[in-house]
């Protein structure tokens, strides 16, 4: 059931995104370019189940450490808060903490990954509190 319910959201999700400019055009089909988008941000999403998820100081710790990602230059946002819970079926509330940086563009992207406030929380803080995580990059 949560295999079919995290397709059918990623699905509901992710579809108006092929729908776009960037995808696809009534004049020439499917256009998957070279992911860079001149002027238009870039949307990392990571959703994380943690090892301990009703850990709060664990919640707490990667709330914390997304938001020192505001200081990489290049990001335009990050934030970070826990799952919301939903009857909607529609709706993939088994993760535990959602984490979304923007970006200027793909080459912001890649120095954000390779910054080192970014390697040192992932090392000390996300890799070992974090069970499993999907990473979304999308951009206008």
């Amino acid at each position: 059931m949560i295999v079919l319910r995290s397709f059918s959201f990623r699905l509901f999700c992710l579809f108006p995104l092929f729908l776009g400019e960037g995808c696809l055009t009534q004049t020439n089909g499917p256009n998957f370019g070279s992911g860079k988008s001149e002027g238009s941000p870039l949307h990392h999403v990571v959703l994380c189940w943690l090892k301990e998820p009703a850990n709060a100081e664990h919640q707490k710790q990667i709330v914390g450490v997304t938001k020192s990602f505001r200081q990489i230059p290049g990001v335009l946002t990050a934030q970070a808060g826990r799952a919301v819970a939903s009857e909607r079926s529609i709706v993939d509330d088994s993760f535990d903490i959602g984490i979304l940086v923007v970006v200027e563009d793909m080459e912001a992207l890649e120095a954000y990954l390779m910054h080192p406030l970014h390697e040192n929380a992932k090392e000390k803080i996300l890799l070992p509190l974090i069970d499993r995580l999907v990473v979304y990059d999308f951009q206008e």
